[in-house]
């Protein structure tokens, strides 16, 4: 009988064990995964940058403030740039948050609509729209 039960405490721990590496491992891999995440971030948020920086892009910009008043096509575009740029910049948080509470799925697509937003706002920047 003690055999019995030493056989199965032992089968108990051995599967706890498992459970164990099991929950680690998988905490390990979403780590890596937000850590992949924070990276293309960071690239997109750099070419964005780089873009911005550039001496055309600046003097487009601030012209584009004169011709906002002008054209209401501008003033839109305007919105629309301030809109996907506050979306972007909203979406780091949120993703953590997600990701705290094991929505990766919903933190993975908030990812990716930032970063479709951030390659729209360079778009319309290219594109000398502003």
């Amino acid at each position: 009988q003690l055999r019995a039960f030493l056989t199965t405490t032992r089968k108990d721990v051995r599967v706890k064990q498992d459970e164990l590496r099991q929950l680690v491992g998988d905490r390990y891999h979403d780590l890596i995964l937000a850590s992949d995440m924070i990276v293309d971030m960071g690239s997109v948020c750099g070419e964005l940058l780089a873009v911005y920086d550039r001496p055309s892009m600046q003097k487009s910009l601030s012209s584009g403030l004169e011709m906002h008043r002008k054209s209401k096509a501008r003033a839109r575009t305007m919105d629309r740039t301030q809109e996907l740029l506050r979306l972007a910049s909203d979406a780091q948080q949120q993703v953590w948050q997600r990701m705290d509470v094991g929505m990766y799925l919903d933190a993975t697509m908030i990812y990716l609509q930032a970063q479709a937003a951030l390659r729209e706002v360079g778009n319309i920047l290219r594109s000398g729209a502003l």
